[in-house]
């Protein structure tokens, strides 16, 4: 493999809310964080083993306001906030049981191929308005590629759920806007991207 191969095989996108103030080149970072900033937005004091009783709960205050519009969006967005939340917990438990040698969705830093369309993914993921880094990472750095199509299973049953974890945990080959890579290690960011 030649040096230009390898220098692009550890080069790749990273969309992220920090402020551009707050970054630095030519400085080693480390994804050594407890717990990342995505995983504290999906964290919740409630265990689950299904949406069920929360939907059923939700759906039956519905009826009795169900004219007040601004009382369904808040419904139905803790209904989502519960069905995501469930999803990562159910990853994080199979990730955790079978496939411990990968990284984490709770402390990983998430990552896009480099030769994925980044402004296309920024715009279908709602991402347009972060920043986006070059970032280039450590050769020993520990990387797992995942289908990020398969992310999108709130509906589906606990069980369900976790046999797509299975899938996810499998990983993929593609290196493509459906490609998410989960990182820890060190790194150092290259350019901010316009």
């Amino acid at each position: 493999m030649c040096k230009d191969t390898v220098e692009m095989a550890n080069k790749f996108w990273h969309i992220t809310n920090w402020k551009k103030e707050d970054i630095s080149f030519n400085k080693t970072f480390s994804t050594s964080w407890a717990i990342s900033n995505y995983w504290i937005q999906k964290q919740t004091n409630e265990q689950f083993t299904s949406v069920d009783s929360k939907l059923s709960e939700i759906l039956s205050s519905l009826v009795t306001l169900k004219n007040d519009k601004e009382f369904l969006i808040h419904q139905f967005s803790k209904v989502k906030y519960y069905a995501e939340s469930q999803k990562e917990y159910i990853f994080e438990e199979i990730r955790a049981t079978e496939f411990q040698k990968l990284p984490s969705r709770k402390n990983c830093m998430f990552l896009l191929p480099y030769d994925s369309d980044i402004e296309g993914f920024a715009r279908n993921y709602n991402f347009d308005k972060r920043i986006t880094l070059e970032i280039e990472v450590e050769t020993d750095a520990m990387l797992h590629f995942a289908d990020i199509s398969l992310l999108n299973c709130n509906s589906k049953t606990f069980k369900e759920k976790q046999e797509i974890a299975r899938q996810y945990w499998k990983g993929t080959s593609r290196k493509d806007n459906d490609t998410e890579i989960l990182f820890r290690g060190n790194f150092k960011i290259i350019r901010i991207v316009d």
